[in-house]
């Protein structure tokens, strides 16, 4: 991954937020640059939901992935 802190952090946040919703699913972390250059992700890092693009260069907080996830669920 190119923003490898940041990746990092969003990959954190993610587990935290499904843990904290006690939610069985599957977290892909994608770090190959040819796979993410595939993807067209305008910027990285990024938090793809059920291939739907939810937030982009940025880190979002645990609690605004939970927000997000308690929307779908």
């Amino acid at each position: 991954c190119y923003e490898c802190d940041k990746c990092d952090l969003l990959y954190e946040n993610t587990i935290k937020a499904v843990k904290k919703l006690k939610l069985k699913c599957e977290i892909e972390r994608i770090t190959d640059p040819d796979k993410i250059s595939e993807m067209k992700l305008p910027m990285i890092p990024a938090f793809i939901v059920d291939a739907d693009l939810k937030f982009k260069g940025k880190v979002p907080s645990v609690e605004m992935i939970v927000e997000i996830l308690k929307r779908l669920c």
